[in-house]
């Protein structure tokens, strides 16, 4: 690349050189033929005519350089340059707001033939496996039978620009009657090869390897942000094991739980005889625990089944208020049995929102649940559901008066798993997971979560849901 970019600049040196000396020699002899002529006129010499043909010479060799040096180091950066610069600031635009593969190339062969000034474009991506080139999108020429393109010895496997001057002489797939030559260079980041982007010229359009320098700058964008697709593709491929692996352990956990749990509750209501206390304090404990992983499992089955929903979510108009109502209810003996007061406010008659019952259920729940879990007796749990009719929102807010949570850990509050410090040491009951199963509901019914709260004095937390009027 070194010795690339010191040929080029000898290159344009040399031509400098060149025009300037032509310009010099122009500019000598055009004044010096003007006074020749002058001096010859005035001594009265009747013969001009060389001396004619010696000044238009001047005049022409001057004109000409001028040319030539327009051509060479103005007229093309001044022609090509605004345009390039802009095609080349929408191409990285575009490409960083996508992580799309198929999205992101398809934009990038329309914009990389735009840039080039050639009829079309292709992107190929690199099997891996099979290390062969497989045509991702193409742009400007017809769809190919076959998307697999295979180029032996081309080089570009190598990372080697490939210029064909005549694509009849070679088969590609993608070329027919009505395009002449093709110019192929590798995308790759550093040494990694990931595939390779083509251009092709018109019939009577000879694509030279000029365009090569170009074409790797646009290849060198377009690499990066395959790249970051690619990490983004294997991570969405690791979320959707995790999912997988979470929803059918969880499943299959539920159903033994439930068993064991009816069985240590049969043991300790004494249906099979008498326990001595040593005995009654183990089952106690045990059925704790049991309490606390069927409380876990049925989480992760219902975080997973979210997951697994959230790419194509079946939101439904539905009235949340009746919803919201008997969730309220399952709640009051047990809020007021531990000596909680629970206030209800301003819950209007209906409200229309496009959600799931099951999700709007699980929002009441869990934050119902917080909130008794964490407030002390004789505290008070606020709930209120309201309209904001200006910007056709619903918005739920449950408030209690409980343990409050430190700001520092506020912002950790919806990862999975997450407990505040403060939580934990209150109680060993809870898994970490109802916020983030809350989150989720909100952001698939494109709604926001809001979240207020001193140690010692209380949380808010507030559900605003896009209304549908």
């Amino acid at each position: 690349m070194l010795m690339k970019k010191t040929n080029q600049r000898l290159n344009r040196g040399r031509n400098f050189f060149i025009a300037a000396v032509i310009i010099i020699l122009g500019l000598w002899f055009l004044p010096g033929s003007g006074l020749l002529l002058a001096s010859i006129h005035d001594k009265n010499h009747t013969n001009l005519f060389p001396f004619v043909i010696f000044f238009f010479g001047g005049l022409t060799g001057f004109l000409s350089s001028i040319f030539f040096f327009i051509k060479s180091f103005l007229s093309k950066p001044l022609h090509s340059h605004p345009d390039t610069l802009q095609l080349f600031c929408e191409a990285i635009k575009k490409l960083a707001t996508t992580l799309d593969l198929k999205t992101m190339t398809d934009e990038a062969a329309e914009i990389i033939a735009g840039v080039i000034g050639v009829r079309g474009c292709s992107i190929s991506i690199l099997d891996t496996d099979t290390k062969k080139i497989r045509l991702n999108s193409i742009f400007g020429i017809r769809q190919p039978d076959s998307r697999v393109i295979d180029i032996p010895g081309s080089g570009l496997l190598d990372g080697k620009p490939l210029v064909v001057p005549d694509t009849k002489t070679r088969e590609f797939p993608e070329v027919d009657d009505s395009r002449e030559s093709l110019i192929c260079v590798p995308l790759k980041l550093e040494e990694k090869i990931f595939g390779a982007v083509c251009i092709y010229g018109e019939r009577g359009q000879r694509l030279s390897t000029e365009m090569i320098s170009i074409l790797e700058s646009l290849s060198n964008i377009l690499s990066l942000a395959i790249s970051h697709a690619f990490v983004y593709e294997n991570f969405q491929k690791l979320a959707e094991a995790k999912t997988h692996f979470i929803f059918q352990t969880s499943h299959e956990l539920r159903s033994p739980l439930a068993s064991i749990h009816s069985l240590t509750a049969v043991l300790l209501k004494k249906y099979i005889g008498n326990l001595n206390t040593k005995q009654e304090e183990i089952l106690s404990r045990m059925e704790l625990r049991l309490r606390k992983l069927s409380e876990m499992v049925n989480d992760l089955l219902e975080l997973a089944q979210g997951r697994v929903n959230a790419a194509n979510p079946e939101l439904l108009k539905i009235d949340v208020i009746p919803i919201i109502t008997d969730t309220i209810n399952l709640f009051d003996q047990r809020i007021k049995d531990k000596g909680i007061t629970l206030c209800v406010h301003r819950i209007p008659d209906s409200a229309i929102i496009k959600a799931t019952e099951d999700g709007i259920r699980s929002i009441i729940t869990n934050l119902l649940s917080n909130a008794y879990k964490y407030t002390e007796r004789e505290g008070k749990i606020d709930l209120s559901v309201y309209e904001n009719t200006e910007k056709d929102e619903l918005i739920i807010e449950v408030t209690d008066t409980g343990i409050g949570i430190p700001e520092t850990e506020i912002g950790a509050l919806f990862t999975e798993f997450f407990r505040a410090s403060n939580a934990k040491a209150h109680t060993e009951m809870g898994t970490g997971l109802g916020l983030p199963i809350v989150r989720a509901h909100v952001e698939k019914f494109r709604g926001r979560i809001h979240v207020e709260s001193k140690p010692g004095k209380g949380t808010l937390f507030r559900i605003l849901l896009p209304e549908v009027k």
